[in-house]
């Protein structure tokens, strides 16, 4: 059950999403043992000109399922959304080349300080 939810809301997502510049993402399924929360990125490559990552989790009866996907556009801000409809669920959306490649996705201070900088740097 846990896998025909996870295909079926990054289906949702992915037809439902705006496009945006091109990253690289991991792309797996919760049928892949290697797709799991500890995710070999070896046994994985990263599929080009997706505007936005996506790694789902759910638990369904103990049993762990992950779906990693490029969204063919952004769908919503850089975070992790947790349970859908009462179900243990958690979609993380990421910006950046391989960052749904990580058992957990974060988003640290630095994330939001860097691009600050960059900014005061071009306007002084």
């Amino acid at each position: 059950m846990a896998t025909n939810f996870l295909l079926s809301f990054a289906l949702v997502i992915y037809l439902c999403a705006g496009y945006s510049a091109a990253i690289k993402c991991y792309e797996c399924n919760g049928t892949d043992v290697s797709c799991a929360d500890t995710f070999d990125k070896g046994k994985h490559k990263l599929a080009d000109g997706c505007a936005q990552c996506l790694k789902v989790k759910a638990v369904d009866n103990k049993v762990n399922a992950a779906d990693r996907k490029c969204l063919a556009a952004i769908v919503g801000e850089s975070k992790c959304q947790k349970g859908y409809l009462g179900l243990d669920v958690t979609a993380c959306f990421c910006n950046t080349d391989g960052c749904n490649g990580a058992s957990s996705v974060y988003f640290t201070m630095a994330t939001i300080i860097a691009p600050l900088l960059m900014l005061t740097k071009h306007v002084i």
